[in-house]
């Protein structure tokens, strides 16, 4: 069955097949087209499922939900306020940011980071792995050549303090600390 875009059916338009199906003030597209429904906008299959205020998508593309967006697959999720990404993506609660996988991972109004990116936590930076380990207000970077006059053991790295930029901390993996 198909209806053409420009016919009219209560306040919305209602399209089916390969066009568009339009419900209320929303839209509504099913198949290779798009689905709407109430005021936000609802897809399904390559296109878009939106739901509410908010936007749903499903398959290759985006998941939407309420006022914050919800994307699954390798797309991203984003739930509330935050934003949710899972997979290859990006994951983020609340107000702060939360990235899992080979992304990002961010907590509260701070950033965590893990795997092969960056981890910080509070209002302070925190890296591991490949990248840079900040902490407090203060930087923690890992530097195998860098020689700090303050160094702190913790977990078999070494934070070696920089004298000359007191708000900065350097890291190094030796199980030693030397001055």
């Amino acid at each position: 069955m198909f209806i053409h875009p420009g016919t009219s059916l209560g306040l919305g338009y209602i399209v089916r097949g390969r066009g568009c199906i339009v419900r209320s003030r929303g839209y509504i597209v099913r198949g290779r087209g798009c689905i709407v429904r109430s005021r936000g906008y609802i897809v399904r299959g390559r296109g878009y499922i939106v739901r509410g205020r908010g936007y749903i998508v499903r398959g290759r593309g985006y998941i939407v939900r309420g006022r914050g967006y919800i994307v699954r697959g390798r797309g991203y999720i984003v739930r509330g306020r935050g934003y949710i990404v899972r997979g290859r993506g990006y994951i983020v609660r609340g107000r702060g940011y939360i990235v899992r996988g080979r992304g990002y991972i961010v907590r509260g109004r701070g950033y965590i980071v893990r795997g092969r990116g960056y981890i910080v936590r509070g209002r302070g930076y925190i890296v591991r792995g490949r990248g840079y380990i900040v902490r407090g207000r203060g930087y923690m970077v890992r530097e195998p050549g860098f020689r700090g006059a303050l160094c702190r053991a913790s977990q078999g790295f070494q934070y070696l303090y920089d004298n000359s930029a007191r708000t900065n901390w350097f890291i190094r993996e030796s199980p030693a600390c030397s001055s």
